[in-house]
């Protein structure tokens, strides 16, 4: 058995590489390590954002499912964006 876990443990690694995983298409970019911290840190305080929102549409409207209200607030989001709002 000790034999295994050092080949376990290299496998692992060249698997989990952010070059491979890009090739996987489980990630759409590699993130600088220097920058990780920030970059994850403004991403989460968005997706909380978002949850928000869409909490307060569900209890709006509470027909909406996650989905449509998600779909409803990308929807806001891209009309804004076209109109150049915040810019």
């Amino acid at each position: 058995m000790q034999a295994y876990a050092p080949v376990a443990h290299l496998f692992a690694d060249l698997h989990d590489r952010p070059g491979r995983m890009m090739a996987a298409g489980a990630i759409r970019g590699v993130i600088p390590w220097k920058d990780a911290r920030r970059v994850l840190y403004w991403r989460l305080r968005r997706r909380m954002a978002e949850f928000a929102v869409c909490g307060r549409l569900q209890r709006a409207a509470p027909q909406l499912s996650p989905a449509q209200s998600r779909d409803m607030l990308k929807g806001w989001f891209a009309t804004a964006a076209g109109a150049g709002v915040g810019q």
